[in-house]
């Protein structure tokens, strides 16, 4: 008995075709790999370069990548959107502000998403760089000043 797809995806194929098909899985794949940079990218760094605690290494990575990437974004396009829907319109209209300025600052509040899988993986490469220095020390002040490669789940005795 031979393989069937599902109607659905023969009607996928049949409308994209069979390269617009492997252009999806493709285009998935980088997607994916993409937003999981974060994670994969500190891990297999950890590992070649033999840090303690490879894991918790791409967590505290992951982790540090994410939220400074998220802060960054609200400290530039929350002031940019106040500043296109409060401000903008009445300093074009005053003449202080040149009307040419407003596509742009339309351009950055609502398209900022497609930079941020480019900045992500800037953003990820230069954490588990800055962060792979340190990271015997800080593993060091993690395990409760002993040198270990793994952090014992025992809390250390008083």
């Amino acid at each position: 008995m031979a393989l069937e797809a599902s109607p659905f995806a023969s009607a996928v194929i049949d409308m994209i075709g069979p390269k617009g098909v492997a252009l999806l899985v493709l285009g998935g794949l980088v997607a994916a790999v993409i937003l999981l940079l974060p994670g994969w990218w500190p891990l297999w760094r950890a590992r070649r370069a033999g840090l303690p605690n490879p894991w918790v290494f791409a967590l505290v990575t992951w982790g540090f990548t994410t939220a400074s990437l998220q802060v960054a974004m609200v400290l530039v396009v929350v002031p940019l959107s106040v500043f296109q829907v409060f401000f903008a319109p009445q300093l074009e209209e005053y003449g202080v502000l040149s009307p040419h300025l407003s596509p742009y600052l339309t351009y950055v509040t609502e398209y900022w998403w497609g930079a941020f899988p480019l900045l992500q993986v800037f953003a990820t490469v230069w954490a588990a760089r800055a962060l792979a220095r340190p990271w015997s020390s800080i593993n060091r002040a993690m395990s409760g000043g002993r040198d270990s490669t793994v952090i014992d789940a025992e809390l250390p005795e008083r």
